[in-house]
């Protein structure tokens, strides 16, 4: 971080004011990285102040390393290392949530992206594409549509819904799996300019509360 400015985060994880949340300290030298998880996690200041010494939190520090048009150059130096025993992570020359959007941008070659906030006036843009795009109809009650999933939908298509695991793992119970490599090389080759010509649409979701 040497010139750079250090970035100091409290998020909560979970819940706040709760026997249920989970308090994470950031340290970063990236603002879009600080920016991200604005958006993904609860602010936790007010509960770092009620810890008193204690050390039950997560830790992070991240660093993106030296930069080249706003990216991270160093990739042969690119780590993430995980302590379980202390919850902490570090992680260096690599930028998060934004790498993942590059790559998904690079890899399906969209004609146009844009990025969904929880303003209401996305949330209303969303609503009008899936209308106009006929994923989704009008119903006479007003504000209400309606969408029928098909055959394969979501999953249902069993035989071609995988895990994708390392050759050393064995899960048992008929799970069914493919290679890791083998797969990842197979679904990039499908994704690979699948999206040219149409809008890519990110969105930020939190799977807990």
């Amino acid at each position: 971080m040497a010139g750079k400015e250090m970035l100091v985060k409290f998020f909560s994880l979970g819940p706040i004011n709760s026997i249920f949340s989970l308090k994470a300290l950031q340290i970063t030298d990236s603002a879009y990285v600080a920016h991200s998880e604005d958006l993904l996690y609860r602010q936790g200041y007010e509960e770092f102040k009620n810890l008193n010494g204690s050390p039950d939190f997560f830790f992070f520090l991240h660093s993106s390393g030296r930069l080249k048009n706003g990216v991270s150059t160093d990739i042969d130096k690119r780590r993430i290392y995980i302590d379980l025993e202390e919850n902490e992570v570090y992680s260096v020359n690599n930028q998060y949530v934004k790498e993942k959007v590059e790559e998904a941008i690079k890899l399906c070659k969209p004609a146009k992206v844009t990025v969904m906030t929880d303003a209401k006036e996305d949330i209303a843009y969303l609503r009008s594409l899936a209308i106009n795009n006929e994923e989704e109809k009008k119903l006479k009650m007003e504000g209400h549509t309606i969408h029928f999933d098909g055959y394969y939908d979501q999953g249902r298509d069993k035989p071609h819904t995988k895990y994708l695991l390392s050759k050393d793992v064995d899960w048992g119970l008929g799970v069914n799996y493919i290679e890791k490599d083998e797969g990842l090389k197979e679904i990039y080759s499908f994704l690979d300019g699948s999206m040219a010509g149409k809008e890519m649409l990110v969105k930020f979701f939190s799977l807990g509360p």
